[in-house]
């Protein structure tokens, strides 16, 4: 049941230094920081996927970095060099993620680069969640990248099969014996909190996301709606983040100007790309090329 094979790449060319977000509750955040030799003209917070650790996204922000920005990677708690010890017992959630370590990795760059304008590159949940971030309108714009939500039913085959098997016989079967969900052994993904695969687990067993808590279990003092353009990037072979799941998404973050970009894999001179192979560097002289210069446009 492999989500991906590529989200097990871990290996970069580029030269980034190592750095710590620390979050409003203590937490420590393992993040890479890409710059420029000359100055920037602006600083990119880039924020993956669930259960996806920040080096799988080097190459990408290293070709932003080349682009003239200062780029900002991560792992939110719990993955990759921000899991502390052992993930059994760690008090974690999808919006601790969105609260505290969005929140920690857009004040840092704020505190480091206050003269350069700052947008936002996210992955799947790295956008799909900025509506929970606080401190999200020191941004001028966010590029979502296969960003969605996530009710599985909506998926189109075999992503719904597969998260069916998920949320119906993995997680429940297998988590409550481990204290946290084993996705990696099982080739999905990093393995997850309890807290987190708890949540997503919920919300994707729900018509409308986590839009169908909000105002419930999700206070709606707590959804902070964007004020900067929202540009949402998808391919058409997607399973995950299709028509219906990209919609359904905009229609959470109503109110917003959104815009919405399919891609076609043939248009790259591909039979698939997916939810997560435009990050492979085969993309670097199209779609990435295509992301900085839309993101050149903000600044």
């Amino acid at each position: 049941m492999k989500v991906c094979k590529a989200l097990y790449f871990t290996g970069m060319d580029s030269d980034a230094t190592k750095i710590t977000l620390y979050c409003s509750d203590g937490y420590e955040l393992d993040g890479l920081l890409f710059e420029p030799s000359a100055p920037a003209g602006g600083v990119i917070v880039m924020q993956g996927g669930t259960g996806i650790k920040k080096e799988f996204y080097s190459n990408f922000c290293d070709f932003l970095r080349e682009q003239g920005f200062v780029v900002i990677s991560y792992d939110y708690r719990g993955i990759g060099g921000s899991l502390h010890g052992s993930l059994k017992g760690l008090n974690a959630s999808l919006m601790d993620w969105a609260q505290l370590d969005m929140k920690a990795a857009i004040a840092y760059a704020e505190k480091q680069y206050p003269d350069l304008p700052m947008l936002l590159i996210g992955h799947s949940i790295g956008t799909q969640l900025i509506g929970f971030t606080p401190n999200n309108d020191r941004l001028k714009l966010v590029i979502g990248i296969a960003s969605s939500t996530g009710t599985w039913w909506k998926m189109k085959w075999p992503g719904n099969m597969r998260s069916f098997l998920l949320w119906y016989i993995i997680n429940p079967v297998l988590t409550p014996v481990f204290g946290y969900a084993p996705l990696k052994r099982l080739g999905i993904m990093e393995d997850l909190p309890r807290g987190v695969i708890r949540q997503w687990s919920r919300w994707c067993r729900s018509s409308f996301y986590f839009g169908s808590h909000l105002g419930e279990s999700i206070p709606q003092e707590d959804f902070y709606p964007l004020k900067v353009p929202f540009i949402i990037h998808y391919f058409k072979d997607d399973t995950i983040a299709n028509d219906q799941t990209v919609t359904d998404l905009t229609g959470i973050y109503r109110g917003t100007r959104i815009r919405m970009i399919k891609h076609r894999a043939k248009d790259y001179h591909l039979k698939k790309v997916g939810h997560s192979s435009m990050f492979s560097r085969r993309f670097k002289n199209s779609f990435w090329k295509r992301i900085a210069d839309e993101a050149a446009r903000y600044i």
